[in-house]
């Protein structure tokens, strides 16, 4: 197969200033097992016409296609290169050149699929942005087009669209958000002072500058059974665990004599799978909590926890800057950022220990609780 994708490229006659990017990469005589999805993508595109003129690329063609088809995710996405850990927005609107304008067999439901893949991942300000590919313009451009080939039944080639409205867009003010805390300090356990954390979680959140479209609701001294009630009745999009945590990796809630009781990472995953709902990110402040806030982002975006032990004054100045971010508009990943820069701005040498979890497929940089107006 790979002998044949190089035949394929070799056939087209690629303008020297296109050598750089991505032409470069195709380098399968030295790495025969690695597929370039974006690159082989991007040929297939930019020399539709001139590879179909050939009647002799017509089987290499569509062989590539297959290639392609092959290695879509089970969400839609496309990887950029065939072992990638993620999947890739560049990629899979390349991608989705490729299939609108070659028409293979089934292409429709592959294009559907990657679609729908994009939208979920298009940023509040209606563009499209990646750390692989930081030019934000040519990367919303990119995408545009890839959705607009999805609804056109003629062959289309590169160009700007903007008949979608996307760019530019504006954004009001969402509905509120909910925050819900949820406190467990079993009497078998070290005393915390759970009331001074979420004083100071409220005092930020009141002085940042969208504080009307966040409601913080807490739930004190909660049980197993409780965590199911508290779910169904607010149905957050953050949810705060602060308490302790077990050595060996379990966050403990109030069992039913006030004694410690350990929740299993398998009894998690299980109260998100049933109770997700509007649910962005789980915040696990907790000793130990690291490995089960990493087990979490299967089933939501983002998930804090803690790598090790945590001490009280680390844990209440973290969150809470964590949350006057998120107050002001800014994204996952700048609101964690900030909760770790409170902790050196303190003096609080525990600035390795919480840990930012993201789920595949979702940028942190680029995911906001609050859709604000642009």
């Amino acid at each position: 197969m790979q002998k044949g994708l190089l035949r394929l490229l070799e056939a087209v006659e690629i303008p020297e200033s296109h050598l750089s990017y991505p032409w470069k990469r195709l380098n399968y005589r030295d790495s025969p097992k690695l597929v370039d999805h974006y690159a082989l993508a991007a040929t297939l595109a930019f020399a539709n016409k001139r590879l179909r003129k050939n009647h002799a690329n017509t089987e290499l063609v569509n062989q590539a296609l297959e290639e392609l088809s092959r290695h879509q995710g089970e969400d839609g996405g496309w990887q950029c290169w065939a072992d990638d850990p993620s999947e890739s927005i560049d990629a899979t609107a390349m991608i989705v050149h490729a299939l609108a304008l070659n028409r293979p067999r089934g292409w429709e439901m592959s294009v559907s699929g990657a679609c729908d893949w994009l939208l979920k991942r298009q940023d509040r300000t209606g563009c499209w942005y990646e750390d692989t590919a930081p030019f934000e313009v040519y990367l919303t451009v990119l995408v545009l087009d890839a959705l607009a080939l999805r609804q056109s039944n003629s062959s289309l080639t590169f160009r700007l669209s903007t008949s979608t409205g996307l760019i530019g867009k504006k954004r009001s003010r969402s509905n509120k958000i909910g925050v819900l805390f949820l406190a467990a300090n079993p009497r078998d356990t070290n005393s915390l002072s759970l009331d001074e954390q979420i004083r100071l979680i409220d005092q930020k959140i009141r002085s940042s500058e969208f504080r009307d479209c966040i409601e913080l609701k807490s739930a004190w001294a909660v049980r197993a059974d409780d965590l199911l009630q508290a779910l169904n009745n607010h149905r957050p999009h953050v949810v705060h665990f602060s308490g302790h945590g077990s050595d060996s990796g379990n966050i403990v809630v109030v069992g039913k004599h006030g004694n410690a009781h350990p929740i299993s990472t398998k009894a998690l995953k299980a109260l998100f799978r049933t109770l997700k709902d509007n649910c962005r990110i789980v915040i696990l402040d907790a000793c130990y909590s690291k490995a089960q806030a990493h087990a979490l982002i299967r089933i939501v975006d983002c998930a804090i926890g803690m790598d090790g032990t945590i001490g009280q004054a680390a844990a209440t100045m973290f969150t809470a800057s964590f949350y006057r971010a998120v107050g002001s508009g800014r994204s996952i990943q700048e609101a964690f950022d900030q909760g770790i820069a409170s902790l050196l701005l303190e003096n609080i040498p525990e600035e390795h220990t919480p840990k930012l979890f993201v789920k595949k497929g979702v940028n942190a940089r680029m995911l906001y609780l609050l859709d604000i107006s642009s």
